[in-house]
């Protein structure tokens, strides 16, 4: 008695594979009462407005921190421009500072040669 090649034993071994599984996993895991299924709804709910607030948070956060790095910049530019604006008033002083200087040392020669005509004559 010899035995034959039948390709439709795997597939019918695989399909009461498949029934008993589907069997198996109905019993283990029914579907849920109507209870557990409002439960993990007002779950998934909370989850979702737990998750808005973080982000909102994380956004407001990250809002004070560019704010205050603006902030710092903006005093580091304000500095820096106080520092030109000082720089060229000291240039500008200087400036008329040596007019000041060159019209005093002209009146100074003026007066010196004024003296020595006067004691020439």
């Amino acid at each position: 008695m010899s035995t034959q090649y039948n390709p439709s034993a795997g597939a019918n071994a695989s399909r009461h594979f498949a029934e008993a599984a589907s069997r198996y996993f109905a019993e283990a895991f029914p579907p849920p009462s109507p209870m557990q299924e409002q439960e993990r709804k007002h779950n998934e709910r909370n989850t979702i407005r737990a998750r808005k607030a973080r982000e909102k948070r994380a956004a407001i956060r990250e809002a004070k921190r560019l704010a205050k790095m603006r902030e710092q910049v903006e005093k580091i530019e304000a500095k820096k421009r106080a520092k030109e604006e000082a720089k060229r008033l000291k240039v500008e002083m200087r400036k008329t500072e040596t007019a000041q200087q060159k019209e005093q040392r002209r009146e100074q020669r003026v007066r010196a040669a004024t003296q020595a005509s006067d004691l020439r004559h």
